[in-house]
């Protein structure tokens, strides 16, 4: 692994091995995948139905559709 690029063993490891504190120093994206492997907060998802339908409803008015519905 160079200092731009992590080769996807690496990668593999840091989202499915343990980490610890000399990851965090090895690489600036170690706290981006660490956040992946974290476990949803309590009403993260709330809204995801609404903001699902106004994609959707921005996506049909671009393209003269109708959208669907969930």
């Amino acid at each position: 692994m160079n200092a731009e690029r992590m080769d996807q063993e690496t990668v593999e490891r840091l989202l499915d091995g343990p980490v610890d504190a000399t990851h965090a120093e090895t690489h600036p994206i170690v706290p981006l995948l660490l956040a992946v492997r974290a476990e949803p907060q309590p009403h993260e998802f709330d809204g995801e139905s609404a903001a699902l339908m106004a994609y959707r409803r921005a996506l049909a008015d671009a393209s003269g559709r109708r959208p669907r519905p969930d």
